[in-house]
């Protein structure tokens, strides 16, 4: 098992820490906040991750992008995480501007459909893996009669090639017995090129 790389925060998540936690307004304030508060930011985090949920793991949601994330549920909060590097890469509330009860309402209800969705989709990783085996099987069973086949082919090819030699052959020696009877004929009848 691959070991977990340390925890790192980048400079965005600190920003967004300031911003959205701390309530730091400008770029200045949130500048200041995150060069005083490096250790306390990587401290409340890392306790917000450890308090978290796992609710998604995979592809990003950005365009042409193979990078995996891990999405961490934390009462209200989100927390992306890059999976390889361990970044924590961005932080956000869930605010639907309808209070903290229907926000609490909301996820809930959104963390029971992820989990019904996410148990079909491992139903269907587990399927599939199940039939691809199969059919792996399958297509190593056809490449093996395809290498017995090219070997009887190639067999056969080499049994047409002395069979064709022993036609030439064969043809070779009723030249030769035909020869025999011009030269009879030949002394017969008095000539030489016949």
């Amino acid at each position: 098992m691959e070991e977990q790389k340390p925890l790192v925060l980048s400079q965005h998540v600190k920003e967004r820490y300031a911003e959205r936690i701390r309530g730091k307004e400008d770029k200045s304030a949130i500048g200041v906040f995150v060069a005083q508060n490096e250790e306390r930011i990587f401290n409340d985090i890392s306790k917000m991750l450890e308090y978290s949920k796992l609710v998604y793991t995979g592809k990003t949601f950005a365009k042409d992008s193979n990078k995996i994330t891990n999405v961490y549920l934390c009462h209200q909060w989100i927390i992306h995480v890059d999976r390889d590097s361990n970044v924590v890469i961005t932080l956000y509330p869930i605010d639907l501007g309808l209070g903290e009860d229907f926000n609490r309402d909301y996820v809930d209800r959104l963390i029971l459909k992820i989990e019904e969705a996410t148990k079909e989709w491992d139903e269907e990783k587990e399927k599939s893996s199940k039939e691809v085996e199969g059919y792996k099987d399958l297509i190593a069973v056809n490449e093996s009669t395809i290498q017995d086949y090219k070997k009887t082919l190639k067999s056969l090819e080499e049994q047409n090639e002395e069979y064709k030699a022993l036609i030439i052959s064969s043809n070779a020696r009723v030249s030769v017995a035909e020869n025999k009877v011009r030269e009879i004929i030949a002394k017969l009848i008095g000539k030489k090129d016949f």
